[in-house]
């Protein structure tokens, strides 16, 4: 059995985010081994429970969503009708999370992108400054993925701050390699965590002149 000492460590560091408690670790022992209060069309998990509080009753509640250990909310409420209130508010705006996200998945599954090999996208990223990537569509594979591959590109015009420039169809970046990527709706690929591509409109693009970090 572990100790009270052990116990206490556990709880400072699942509050420090560093491992996670089973849902059953949150709830107030009044409604531990009871069944939850689901409301229709969510995921939700709700309990509620009273305490005396002298002459006057306090009125809790205490939700989880989906397979989350830590709750949503755990609140005292004035009075039982107010509890009932908030419960459903919070269980309409879930439906509405539930509803939006099922649509998204609905479309991702429909999408068929309208890429063509020879389509150029571009990416544009960085902090405190511009760098531009273009990117050529090598290969179509099937309605929702191409091949690409990393171009190399041109100087069309400077300034004090800036470089416009144009990709160079067919010649590819030094080191590029061609690169599997599934496209999202609005013809867009995502190549790091921090950049996406889209279609480039043929028109010079704008990034950061060497002289001002790029």
């Amino acid at each position: 059995m572990p100790t009270a000492s052990r116990v206490a460590e556990r709880y400072v560091a699942a509050y420090r985010g560093r491992i996670t408690l089973p849902r059953s670790s949150y709830l107030p022992p009044e409604v531990r081994g009871t069944d939850p209060y689901i409301p229709k069309g969510t995921d939700m998990a709700v309990w509620t429970y009273e305490v005396p509080r002298g002459s006057k009753i306090k009125y809790f509640a205490i939700g989880f969503v989906g397979k989350q250990n830590k709750p949503l909310f755990h609140y005292s409420y004035r009075d039982e009708r107010h509890r009932e209130r908030e419960i459903e508010e919070r269980a309409k705006d879930r439906r509405e999370q539930l509803e939006a996200k099922e649509k998204r998945r609905q479309e991702r599954l429909k999408f068929q992108h309208s890429l063509n090999v020879g389509d150029i996208l571009y990416s544009s990223w960085g902090y405190d400054q511009t760098n531009i990537d273009f990117y050529e569509v090598t290969k179509v594979i099937g309605p929702k993925f191409v091949e690409i591959r990393g171009l190399a590109q041109k100087t069309v015009r400077q300034d004090q701050t800036a470089d416009y420039v144009v990709p160079i169809p067919g010649r590819y970046a030094r080191n590029s390699k061609p690169m599997k990527k599934r496209v999202k709706p609005g013809d867009s690929v995502k190549i790091t965590s921090y950049a996406s591509a889209h279609k480039w409109g043929g028109k010079p693009l704008y990034q950061t002149s060497p002289l001002y970090g790029h």
